[in-house]
């Protein structure tokens, strides 16, 4: 396999090895990001439901407005704050798969957030979503994990699970699964 430079920002070549090389660098696609992460659609959307149903009560005189609009209000400004902090997690989140790891950076002022060697790893998966096309995510399940908790990745989204390391929201995630398994020695 040839190499070909990436081109990377300056603050991820800091932590690369000595002589380690950048086969492939993304970042998430801020739709995908947003919309696969379960937990934060599932109460974003309730609240906002919530939020919608309380104020249509309250400008139909249904209820005392000042008893229902201080709670409405806040579940708004909850819900507006979940997706926001979503979309700029996703919006700073930068994938690197290099020559001997896999790294998840979330930008240049947070420290590095997850990395995970090849040798580490046990399996990977990809999933390709259904609602975007070409957009999906690599699951890597480390050798540290449990047998136990091998399953939880699926329900965590893109939360971050002790063990576990997703590239979420990427394009072509078979691609980059197929460049890291290679990468990856024999069990």
């Amino acid at each position: 396999m040839s190499y070909q430079p990436v081109p990377v920002p300056y603050y991820i070549t800091q932590v690369l090895y000595p002589g380690e090389q950048v086969l492939w660098y993304g970042k998430p696609h801020p739709g995908g990001y947003l919309l696969g992460n379960n937990f934060v659609m599932a109460i974003g959307s309730s609240l906002l439901i919530a939020t919608v149903y309380l104020f249509i009560l309250v400008l139909t005189g249904s209820l005392v407005s000042i008893c229902i609009a201080v709670p409405a209000l806040t579940m708004l400004l909850t819900a507006v704050a979940m997706f926001w902090i979503t979309y700029w997690r996703g919006k700073n989140t930068e994938y690197v798969v290099t020559s001997h790891r896999v790294i998840t950076s979330r930008g240049p002022k947070a420290p590095l957030a997850r990395y995970t060697d090849y040798t580490n790893i046990r399996y990977i998966w990809a999933f390709r979503s259904w609602i975007y096309s070409g957009i999906g995510s690599v699951y890597l399940v480390r050798k540290d994990v449990p047998w136990w908790r091998r399953g939880s990745f699926i329900r965590a989204g893109h939360m971050d699970v002790p063990g576990m390391h997703n590239l979420a929201a990427i394009m072509n995630p078979e691609s980059v699964k197929a460049m890291i398994e290679s990468r990856i020695p024999a069990i």
